[in-house]
């Protein structure tokens, strides 16, 4: 039943990250991103994430990550949770391009990481752009071996897109976050 609770609230999340999505101008490259830090008193729980990271923008898509974790209490564990939320809005000129599951392959530092499977939760136009929203819980050790990487590549159905080096920095500092050294 409580993976089943995260599920929804992850659900939820990821349609709320569908609508803030900012106008096309606007989206932050990389060091414009705060990461934020979110205590909510009634569920005794912290949640440490950012949004609306461009990872990526050709002419015809833009790839927008955002990622969170979370943790009880106020001050952050020894120990690392069991997984983060990642979401990643796809902004497509010419239409719907995912499917309702498909698999996200990562290469980080040549090495390939087990593939996370993502779901499409959310597809909406906004404006001339055809905006999906996909979605998973990834386990902590692939954010972790992600997050500490120097090349990072990831490939979703057809498309494949390198994180540069503010993207990479963005998920090390988050996983910085998430627990106490």
């Amino acid at each position: 039943m409580r993976l089943f609770a995260k599920l929804i609230i992850g659900f939820l999340l990821l349609i709320l990250s569908a609508q803030s999505i900012l106008p096309a101008g606007s989206r932050a490259q990389g060091s414009d991103v705060k990461i934020e830090t979110k205590y909510d008193g009634a569920k005794d729980t912290t949640t440490v994430g950012f949004e609306e990271l461009m990872v990526s923008n050709t002419a015809t898509e833009k790839l927008i990550l955002s990622v969170e974790g979370s943790y009880s209490g106020k001050t952050a564990p020894k120990k690392h949770p069991d997984d983060v939320v990642l979401i990643l809005s796809c902004l497509n000129r010419n239409g719907y391009k995912y499917p309702k599951a498909m698999v996200l392959l990562i290469t980080a530092d040549g090495k390939q990481l087990p593939s996370v499977l993502m779901l499409n939760f959310d597809r909406q136009r906004l404006d001339e752009d055809y905006l999906e929203t996909l979605g998973t819980r990834m386990k902590y050790d692939t954010f972790f071996a992600t997050a500490q990487a120097k090349k990072v590549e990831m490939k979703l159905n057809d498309t494949v897109f390198s994180l540069n080096e503010q993207h990479i920095k963005k998920l090390h500092d988050l996983e910085d976050l998430l627990h106490s050294k």
